[in-house]
Parts: structure tokens; sequence; C-alpha cells
């Protein structure tokens, strides 16, 4: 892949590209390539709650991923259970932006579920949701 070439990459943004589940679980899945990507901006990008999957994998696998926005992205709580699974096992994620992603009720507390395990996040923001 054309991102294994550049394994010195920190920050990666993305957002606005149209990438649809199927981009999305396609650009996760060489993320971990970048052995050093702290910052990963997949905003506006109609990831659902089928390319929510291949983002949590990506949260685990990106070992210095530090901040990930997911803003608008139409996750719903299928998606927002999914990206709770990865963050419960993501060690080093300090900011995470679920904004705009209609997670309602459900979504949010299974997101609740997994923060005492989070003790390095120190932003989570689910504004309009």
């Amino acid at each position: 892949s054309m991102l294994g070439s550049v394994s010195t990459l920190t920050r990666l943004d993305v957002s606005r590209n149209a990438l649809a589940p199927e981009g999305a679980a396609y650009l996760c899945s060489v993320l971990a390539d970048l052995p050093l990507l702290a910052s990963l901006n997949l905003s506006e990008n109609h990831v659902g709650p089928e390319g929510a999957g291949a983002v949590a994998r990506a949260m685990v696998r990106c070992k210095k991923l530090r901040e990930l926005q997911l803003q608008d992205n139409s996750l719903a709580a299928r998606g927002a259970g999914r990206i709770a699974a990865g963050l419960g096992q993501c060690k080093v994620l300090e900011r995470l932006d679920l904004s705009k992603n209609q997670i309602g009720n459900k979504g949010m507390c299974r997101l609740a579920r997994v923060l005492r395990q989070c003790k390095q996040l120190v932003r989570l923001t689910v504004a309009y949701n």
C-alpha cells in the first residue's frame, strides 16, 4: 500500500472523502503499517456502523494512536458499541470525538460502560448525538 511506504507518518487527515464503510475498512486495514501514527481524522466519511468495526480494530493495532476524530459518520448505537469495544482495549488514546453520529441513549450506555478502563482518555466529545 502507499501508506506503508510512509512509515514515519504521525498524523493522517482523510476527513470529508466519502470513504463509506468499504473505504474506511480498507484504510484501517493498512494503518498497522504506520507504527508512529498518533492522530487520525476520519470525520465526515459515511463510515456507518459497518465500518466502525474496522475502525475499532485499528484503534487497538495502532499502538501510538492518541487522537481519533470520527465526527459525523452515522455510526448509530451499533457503531458506538463497536468503537466502545476497541476503546476498552486501546491503552494510549487520549482524545476521541464522536460528535454528530446519532449514537442515542443505547450507544452512550455502551460507551459509558468502558470509560473506567480508559484511564488515559482526557477528552471524549459526544455532542449532537
